[in-house]
């Protein structure tokens, strides 16, 4: 039996598990205990993200907790319980390394006779939100541009991603259909997802078109119309939330509200939900809040009850982001603006 281990019923002269970190890229952590114990023993390991427990009691060395923020900086610990002994490792704070996000990009028809068509709903993306798109035949003279950032490589498809050019300068092509126009980013970490490079722009003569039937409420105009006068209200029913669908270039940024709660003191009103695309809900955010209970003041640390900016990150994966008050009874939850911001913007008057 090496020191590390447990012998006679007492710990070693290393009282406290050591733990280590590892695959720290992206929205997932391993914490691996490295201490060794009898086989005898019975050796029970409790994993904590801040105070918040992730894995209670279970026999695993070794823990992959997930759901997190990229570039973000949490707390973790470990308790092992053993023969009834409890020791609790030191806490130990890491900082995720984010992943690559697919590049900012725009698509603009040459035709002197596009039409634009409204969106089933809006889009958050890096230059607004967009409710509208043009609607492209093959063949329609189109200009590709993509942001070049410094120490990244972007690539374009017009295969469906069967074939990838470089991108060094902005590119004027024909259409080759839809769903076809692809766009890429790589660097030293790795190769970001592939997006599509779509149309989109702000027509303020178009409403969003919303589901045939069923399905979520748009987020409606005034919440994203450039204009801080104007506002949604979103009070609703407890189960429905109103929808904006996120493009893919906004992941690891911040989504801004510049609202409030009119003439309430209820500061557990004001929810914001991020789902995946299969509908699930992301539940990135663990503040010891259940997810049900994803109050905007908690996720910005921002209060609620005043008319202010409020930035939360958001997850990768994120495809569509629902609003609500949080309650059955009539809340003036009020949303002025909503945008895609770089930087956190918490507490900005407008």
């Amino acid at each position: 039996m090496s020191e590390d281990e447990i012998e006679d019923g007492k710990p070693d002269m290393i009282d406290k598990p050591r733990i280590k970190i590892s695959n720290n890229v992206g929205t997932a952590v391993t914490v691996s205990v490295e201490n060794k114990y009898p086989q005898e023993a019975n050796v029970t390991y409790t994993y904590y993200l801040g105070t918040t427990p992730k894995a209670s009691n279970i026999s695993e060395k070794s823990f992959t907790i997930d759901g997190l923020l990229e570039e973000t900086e949490y707390e973790l610990k470990v308790v092992v319980t053993w023969n009834g002994n409890i020791l609790e490792s030191d806490t130990v704070k890491i900082t995720t390394i984010g992943t690559l996000t697919p590049p900012k990009t725009t698509m603009i028809s040459l035709e002197e006779n596009s039409e634009k068509i409204a969106l089933e709903y809006p889009i958050l993306t890096l230059d607004g939100v967009m409710n509208s798109m043009v609607k492209c035949t093959v063949g329609d003279k189109v200009r590709i541009e993509i942001d070049n950032v410094a120490g990244i490589t972007n690539y374009y498809s017009i295969d469906g991603g069967e074939s990838w050019i470089e991108y060094t300068k902005t590119v004027e092509l024909s259409y080759p259909g839809d769903g076809l126009l692809k766009a890429k980013s790589e660097n030293s970490r790795g190769v970001s997802d592939i997006k599509n490079i779509l149309p989109y722009s702000y027509a303020e003569e178009l409403n969003c078109t919303g589901p045939t039937s069923g399905g979520n409420p748009v987020l409606a105009k005034e919440a994203y119309d450039r204009d801080y006068s104007t506002f949604v209200n979103c009070d609703t029913n407890i189960s429905t939330r109103f929808r904006m669908d996120v493009d893919s270039e906004c992941w690891g940024k911040y989504v801004t509200l510049y609202t409030w709660l009119k003439d309430s003191t209820n500061t557990n009103a004001g929810r914001i939900y991020f789902y995946e695309k299969e509908g699930n809900v992301l539940n990135q955010y663990v503040s010891g809040y259940p997810m049900s209970h994803l109050m905007i003041h908690t996720l910005s640390g921002e209060s609620i009850l005043n008319q202010t900016a409020k930035s939360i990150k958001i997850p990768k994966d994120t495809s569509w982001i629902g609003l609500h008050d949080g309650s059955s009874t009539v809340i003036n939850f009020h949303v002025y603006e909503i945008w895609c911001s770089q930087e956190n913007l918490n507490g900005k008057t407008y």
